[in-house]
């Protein structure tokens, strides 16, 4: 006949398997996480980089457009007013 005693003799041992294996269990959670939030992160970081990257694009094009515009308006004699949008009497 075994007593209570004996049928918890072990409870110690398995109590610390148990606490290895559940930090193991923690940690690989945590890498998990972890690799996670730094894959997102960087897929995150390269499309602010291609969005900045497009505007500043359009950006400098608009520039390039509204000077070219402007140069030649000059080039035909136009006014101060007519280079700013201003209309002739306004």
């Amino acid at each position: 006949m075994h007593t209570i005693a004996a049928q918890y003799a072990d409870a110690g041992a398995y109590t610390t398997k148990f606490r290895q294996l559940q930090g193991r269990a923690l940690g690989a959670v945590r890498n998990m996480v972890q690799q996670v939030l730094k894959t997102a992160t960087q897929q995150v970081r390269n499309k602010v980089q291609q969005v900045l990257k497009t505007a500043t694009q359009q950006v400098r094009n608009k520039v390039q457009q509204v000077l070219k515009t402007a140069t030649q308006q000059v080039q035909r004699g136009a006014g101060p007013r007519n280079l700013l949008g201003c209309q002739e009497g306004a």
